[in-house]
């Protein structure tokens, strides 16, 4: 069967994947991106994580938010709740990684925003997804208050409810959309900022929402149930 060239461009490099259903090439077309309703953006990447993360429990109560601060790194296929149980070194606005960075990459020539990338999104509330997963994409809410790892890039809502889209990304469509973007298990940036979205109407969106919060807080009571420890 054939396919028209255009309908390549939403994947990455324009790659030709043949194993991409007619219609998912269709809704590709049809649905607007997601870059166009959220700020997907990666996380920070310390340079080094023996020196500059611990577990909250490893640290002093009165270093929290002064030296140490709540960060949000990786976890898998778990999906709408994982609690924070790790702190990075961000005393002084990341005095100690930026002179880290400096001496790690001397031909930044210290830029080191490219490695500290996207500090101004860091504390915010939004979603987190996994940078590394083998299973299904899965996203998870970002409380405000925390950094946010390389390994969970995050997601910030402009243009639809942030617990709307937690829904409607934890679904199996999104979730297959995901892989036939990109099939490895690997979900970069560009990847999720090319997923399709639908502009759900203000009762869907609600409705969505709750689904979401439901799933949020029945995740939490597991990860309570298994004695997890979490700041949040």
């Amino acid at each position: 069967f054939s396919r028209c060239i255009k309908a390549f461009k939403r994947f990455p490099n324009s790659q030709f994947n043949y194993s991409c259903p007619d219609a998912a090439i269709k809704l590709l077309e049809k649905l607007p991106a997601l870059g166009d309703f959220a700020e997907v953006k990666q996380g920070l990447a310390t340079t080094d994580n023996e020196r500059f993360v611990k577990h909250i429990w490893e640290i002093e109560e009165k270093e929290l938010n002064k030296v140490w601060f709540p960060y949000v790194k990786g976890a898998g296929s778990q999906r709408w709740f994982s609690p924070v149980v790790n702190v990075v070194k961000w005393e002084n606005d990341g005095e100690e990684i930026k002179e880290a960075v400096s001496k790690a990459y001397p031909y930044l020539k210290g830029k080191v925003h490219w490695v500290v990338k996207n500090e101004k999104y860091y504390f915010r509330e939004g979603l987190s997804f996994s940078f590394v997963n083998n299973s299904n994409f899965a996203v998870r809410l970002l409380p405000a208050g925390c950094i946010f790892d390389v390994a969970a890039s995050a997601l910030f809502p402009t243009k639809i409810d942030r617990y709307a889209l937690l829904a409607y990304l934890n679904s199996s469509f999104a979730g297959k959309m995901a892989h036939l973007i990109n099939p490895t298990i690997n979900f970069q940036v560009g990847d999720v900022k090319r997923l399709p979205i639908i502009d759900f109407t203000d009762a869907e969106a609600a409705n969505l929402a709750v689904l979401a919060i439901e799933c949020i807080e029945s995740t939490k009571s597991i990860a309570l149930q298994k004695n997890e420890s979490s700041m949040w």
